[in-house]
């Protein structure tokens, strides 16, 4: 068997000829002789008769120490050789690293500096290109912002100057009103104040003529029969030959103290009334209707001087001012609509209810309209409703500015928002069903028609509050100032001898309802020519009366009479 090179720990060298040790096989005992270069090991002379014959080529272990040590020595004088060049490698590659790491670091400054420039040139950039251009646009769009704004604003100064306009004018119409009713009653002081001094003087002469006959026996006897005959009654001042002067000026003064203002807003608009039990309905102005209008029925007023006319024949809608007496189609009519009433929301919308034959079968569609004040339709607002096939609809607007309607042969009362027709709210008239109008008061209240003959006001929880019925109105129709939520009924009576020509004919009448039911006629007027039945009278928000007599509007208006 072929020995091995012994490990270091297991290996004692021992002294041989030429050599501070010698070898000893570890299986034999023998001293190592030969080196097998085929198996790369040294062996002892057993082995290499047993184990290592041909091919294995052996060499004598001193050749081959003498070999291997030569090959040391050998490399020993290259790697002192080496040494000095290692050690200038070692050097030039430390100076190449530190050329390197400088080099590096200049890459490193310069692209740091570099890069910090870049980065300077595109926050310049960005503020001189970019963030100018934002800004510009920016600008732009405030400009345009702001130039939207003040054409706003200008229009909102623009309304509130009309407004401010309007109400100057109401005032200085209310002022005229006053100084009219102010010289009616200084006329009547002053004509009073006259009779009271004839009637001093006359006391005075009477007087004089007394105290002088006292001093003659004579005309004592014969004149003073005569003087007191000339006293008469003028010791108690009279108006005329009933009415007593103190009487009459005590029934001016409560007459004038009676007198108040009222306003408050209707249709979104101010308005105010100077309103008293004295003042008395006239005539006031009498406007043709255009021979055009068939059967003319009104339907509401849309401002303080604008009445809204039905043609009941091609249901054309006209609208009528009052001030300028005109009157001018507004609505092309159709067959199967027709306009059943309107009301301002305010000085930009206007609402109107319709009676229509073609809704669909499961909403009340096309029968509540807004329209701008050029009467261009701006939406329709839908009710839910089964079975709507045949729908006639009426609308108001209460002092809130929402929109309140109503269907005939229904017993509901919708409550609707204008700004988005949803339904804010509706009121459940229990067993009644409304027959015909809605009417908003100031109040809060609104009244509406329950039969031909029955009006009856409601609050919000459909509790009566008040109303007018009487089977003498007949077929009828129920009109409210929207100001002094006073109720005024327009119905007809038959063969009446006529307080405007004496002549006896049918009248219509207008009666006025207070809050306990009783009526007082206020207006009386004419069988119409025109119109086939009985038309709804209305109270403009400045309080004019206005009825139609099939050919004309008749404007009343509340004075004060003494």
């Amino acid at each position: 068997m072929a020995s091995k090179f012994p490990t270091d720990s297991g290996v004692q060298l021992k002294s041989r000829k030429g050599h501070d040790v010698t070898w000893s096989c570890d299986k034999h005992g023998e001293p190592i002789k030969f080196f097998c270069a085929e198996h790369g090991i040294p062996i002892c002379h057993p082995c290499a008769m047993k184990d290592h014959q041909k091919p294995c080529k052996l060499d004598d272990i001193e050749d081959v120490i003498l070999e291997i040590g030569e090959k040391l020595d050998d490399k020993l004088l290259k790697i002192e050789t080496a040494k000095p060049h290692l050690t200038k490698l070692g050097s030039k590659i430390k100076s190449c690293l530190d050329c390197l790491h400088d080099h590096f670091q200049l890459i490193s400054e310069k692209a740091q500096n570099e890069c910090d420039i870049q980065m300077k040139n595109v926050e310049q950039i960005i503020e001189q290109e970019e963030i100018r251009a934002l800004n510009d646009e920016a600008d732009e769009e405030i400009r345009l912002i702001k130039e939207r704004r003040d054409r706003r604003i200008k229009a909102c100064l623009e309304k509130a100057e009309q407004k401010q306009e309007a109400i100057r004018g109401m005032h200085a119409k209310l002022s005229l009103e006053c100084k009219e009713m102010q010289d009616t009653i200084g006329t009547k002081i002053l004509d009073l104040q006259r009779k009271n001094q004839h009637q001093i003087d006359t006391v005075t002469n009477i007087s004089q003529k007394m105290k002088r006959i006292k001093l003659d026996d004579k005309a004592l006897v014969c004149e003073a029969s005569l003087v007191i005959a000339a006293l008469g009654d003028t010791l108690t001042p009279h108006v005329d030959d009933e009415v007593d002067m103190v009487e009459y000026l005590d029934k001016i003064e409560q007459e004038v103290q009676g007198l108040k203002f009222i306003g408050g807003r209707v249709g979104g608009e101010y308005i105010a009334q100077i309103e008293g039990q004295a003042q008395r309905w006239e005539l006031v102005s009498s406007i043709i209707i255009p021979l055009t209008v068939n059967g003319p029925l009104l339907r509401g007023f849309v401002s303080d001087d604008e009445m809204c006319v039905l043609d009941s024949k091609t249901n054309d809608l006209y609208v009528t001012n009052l001030k300028k007496q005109h009157t001018q189609k507004v609505i092309e009519g159709s067959a199967d609509t027709h306009i059943t009433s309107c009301a301002p929301i305010n000085s930009d919308l206007i609402v109107c209810g319709k009676r229509r034959f073609d809704c669909p079968g499961n909403a009340v569609e096309g029968c509540i309209t807004l329209f701008d004040r050029e009467w261009q339709r701006v939406r329709d607002i839908v009710i839910p409703e089964e079975n709507a096939f045949h729908n006639e609809l009426w609308v108001d607007v209460d002092k809130d500015g929402m929109i309140l309607a109503a269907q005939e042969y229904h017993h509901e009362v919708y409550v609707i928002n204008p700004a988005d027709g949803k339904l804010v709210d509706t009121i459940e008239l229990p067993d009644l069903n409304v027959h015909d109008g809605i009417h908003a008061l100031s109040s809060g209240c609104f009244g509406t028609c329950i039969g031909y003959r029955e009006f009856w006001v409601f609050d919000r929880s459909a509790n009566k509050v008040t109303g007018a019925h009487d089977r003498a109105y007949g077929e009828s129709w129920f009109a409210v100032d929207k100001l002094t939520d006073a109720i005024y009924v327009t119905y007809k009576s038959p063969r009446e001898t006529s307080a405007i020509d004496q002549g006896s004919r049918d009248m219509f009448v207008v009666d006025h309802v207070s809050g306990d039911g009783t009526s007082k006629r206020v207006v009386e007027y004419g069988h119409p020519y025109r119109s086939f039945q009985v038309g709804p009278s209305f109270v403009s928000p400045s309080g004019k009366l206005i009825n139609c007599d099939g050919n004309r509007l008749l404007v009343y208006k509340k004075c004060l009479r003494v």
